[in-house]
This record gives C-alpha cells, sequence and structure tokens, in this order.
C-alpha cells in the first residue's frame, strides 16, 4: 500500500461519521469499491502483524506470572 492508499485508508478509519457520510453521498461505484479493496488490504497486514506477533511470543515463551498476580487483584471472583 503506497503513501497515497494509506492517507485515504486513514480517512475511511479515522474520518466522523457525518464526512464520511458527506462521501459516500459524493462516490462513485468505483470509489466504494477501492474504498473496501483499502479496508481489505488492511485487515491482511493487521493479520499477518497479528501471525508475527504470536509466533515470536510463542518462541519468547515469556513469564507472565507477575503479570497475572497483579491482573488477578482485579478480576471479580
Amino acid at each position: 500500500m503506497n503513501d497515497w492508499d494509506r492517507d485515504n485508508l486513514n480517512f475511511i478509519l479515522n474520518t466522523t461519521d457525518e464526512d464520511f457520510v458527506d462521501w459516500m453521498e459524493q462516490a462513485d461505484a468505483e470509489d466504494i469499491d477501492y474504498a473496501i479493496r483499502l479496508i481489505h488490504e488492511h485487515k491482511q497486514e493487521l493479520s499477518l502483524k497479528e501471525t508475527v506477533l504470536l509466533d515470536e511470543w510463542s518462541e519468547e515463551q515469556i513469564d507472565l506470572t507477575e503479570a497475572n498476580d497483579v491482573l488477578n487483584k482485579f478480576r471479580l471472583k
């Protein structure tokens, strides 16, 4: 995804509801297809990042005992 696409994706993800409605009203089918493609590509990027992070986490076998002890203080029993 190039910088132009990234800027357009950021608009789609971060725009106000009102501005998005305005954009939808002026958009043609090609604009909407492009927006959907950007969202799909972003979803794939996030999925890949998640896979990489999970692989790194499982390889490191991080000891979460201390973190879980702290969190347990705030969990409902």
